[in-house]
């Protein structure tokens, strides 16, 4: 259920919808040789940019900023689907008598939201749930980046100022993204994409603004890099970076803009993939790994299998989980007013001339990354 507070812009579900779909098809047909980590960048820039949208609206209405109120919606859109994905997957793996030592352990850390930490200091190897790393990376930044907008706001800086520091902090997580290659799942090392998504949003705090040329050039910026990317001539690095970069003009151009790139995008089918997005993250890559030990299947066959019951599961999950908790979430603080906003929030500030066009719904939709593609291991760093 979307949040009937935003404009609806069905073309950035279908950004999501394309993300998602490059990541289903590194992982369920590896040999086509995607890069789909590339699709967490996506999701991460989108994330940044909607989280920060919704709270400079939120401090815009209501001149301060509920932190408990954002808290517990970010909870009730993310975890029931979680704790579904994990109670099923656990046992379904035990009736298979698929013996993983730690799968107990492991769901414990998952449903914890420190498959990161785990993975990287401390050796995890968090098998069917390796792909929590980045629902960590998203949830951990849920919880701070809001405390430093608060911080920030106090200061009573302008949004030029705020995206210009912004976008510092981002070239710095990018140095680190290099500098951190060998723990590549660390929450230090996947700062970049989400904070260029939260420049961008102060972008066009102001003023919506759009630049259809750079859309269309930023796109073709990330096909030549993909395409030199698979053919061996562009670094992990570099075409990690086209990607971020290129990404919130496609969200700007999909905000704002029109024409066959945005047509594109709001096709009913990939409109719907984006909107469900969040439960084929969840869901495919521990049906993969089931299948990969409990079958013998492989190939394309073991592709259309996964495909089968990914889309099943994801249904059931959208419909009877995530809906009514959706609805649940937006039914928070609809009657709320200012003086039920309690000691969660900032001072008030001035006025705001931004519009909001991106519904909450799937803030966090983000896929699995650099996993290997057997479920077996991890793919090569960067």
């Amino acid at each position: 259920m979307r949040s009937k507070t935003l404009t609806y812009l069905p073309a950035l579900d279908g950004i999501r919808g394309v993300a998602v779909l490059v990541v289903f098809f590194y992982h369920a047909f590896h040999w086509l040789g995607v890069p789909g980590w590339l699709g967490v960048d996506v999701f991460f820039v989108i994330s940044g940019w909607l989280i920060t949208r919704i709270l400079i609206k939120e401090r815009v209405k209501n001149g301060r900023i509920n932190l408990g109120r954002f808290y517990l919606k970010r909870f009730l859109r993310l975890y029931p689907a979680l704790l579904t994905m994990v109670a099923v997957v656990t046992f379904v793996m035990l009736g298979l008598g698929i013996l993983v030592p730690t799968l107990l352990s492991d769901a414990v850390v998952a449903l914890s939201y420190t498959s990161n930490i785990a993975m990287s200091y401390f050796g995890t190897y968090m098998m069917p749930f390796r792909h929590t790393w980045s629902l960590a990376t998203e949830e951990q930044f849920y919880l701070l980046w809001p405390l430093i907008l608060v911080a920030l706001f106090a200061f009573k800086l302008s949004n030029r100022t705020l995206a210009i520091l912004t976008g510092g902090l981002a070239v710095a997580g990018f140095m680190l993204k290099i500098t951190l290659a060998t723990v590549e799942y660390s929450p230090l090392a996947n700062t970049s994409a989400l904070l260029v998504g939260c420049a961008a949003a102060f972008v066009v705090a102001d003023k919506p603004w759009q630049s259809t040329p750079l859309a269309y050039l930023g796109v073709a910026a990330m096909l030549v890099s993909i395409a030199g990317h698979m053919l061996g001539l562009v670094s992990n690095f570099a075409v990690a970076a086209v990607v971020i970069l290129s990404t919130p003009f496609l969200i700007f151009h999909a905000a704002s803009g029109k024409g066959p790139l945005v047509w594109c995008l709001s096709r009913p089918w990939l409109v719907y993939v984006g909107v469900v997005s969040y439960g084929i993250y969840l869901w495919h890559y521990p049906i993969l790994f089931i299948l990969r030990t409990s079958t013998d299947l492989s190939g394309g066959a073991l592709g259309a299998v996964a495909v089968v019951l990914t889309g099943i599961a994801t249904v059931l999950s959208h419909k009877f989980v995530e809906t009514p908790f959706n609805a649940l979430k937006d039914q928070i603080g609809t009657r709320q007013t200012a003086r039920d906003a309690g000691p969660f929030c900032s001072d008030r500030t001035g006025p705001h001339n931004g519009v909001d066009v991106l519904d909450e719904q799937g803030a966090a939709q983000v896929p699995p990354r650099r996993d290997d593609v057997s479920l077996g291991g991890r793919h090569s760093p960067g």
